[in-house]
């Protein structure tokens, strides 16, 4: 998680926290919208496969967990950011809503979110680690 997700997550919000000041022109070397809008979408794309893919390979190994061990508010936490990330690509990504004046301020709202709610699935995750390292 730390070497996949993270890194994407946080070149996403590095080029998306770009995007007004390249809109806007007021950086004092002129950032391309097209590059920084590419650079913005192809992060948050690697962000959100980082996120399925970590996911999924934790619900695997959490089925071969000893009985002992509870994974319920870790899962919670990862339906979650589902969630939330599904709103926040569909509030930039769908035409409808993507016209809407407020849905980029809800975009960048979620995402922020979503790496809050990460940051403590990371500690959930130390939390079943310490619980594994007893049990073994």
């Amino acid at each position: 998680m730390l070497l996949l997700v993270f890194p994407a997550g946080i070149a996403a919000a590095f080029f998306g926290l770009q995007l007004p000041q390249a809109r806007s022109g007021g950086e004092r070397r002129k950032l391309s919208l097209k590059l920084v809008r590419d650079r913005h979408i192809a992060s948050g794309v690697t962000f959100l496969l980082a996120v399925v893919a970590v996911a999924v390979i934790g619900g695997f190994a959490s089925e071969s967990l000893p009985d002992g061990i509870s994974t319920d508010v870790h899962g919670a936490g990862a339906l979650l950011v589902f969630v939330l990330l599904a709103i926040s690509t569909a509030l930039v990504s769908l035409k409808p809503l993507k016209r809407l004046s407020w849905s980029r301020f809800v975009h960048s709202l979620l995402n922020g979110t979503v790496l809050a709610v990460l940051a403590l699935q990371f500690l959930s995750g130390a939390v079943i680690l310490k619980q594994l390292w007893q049990v073994g």
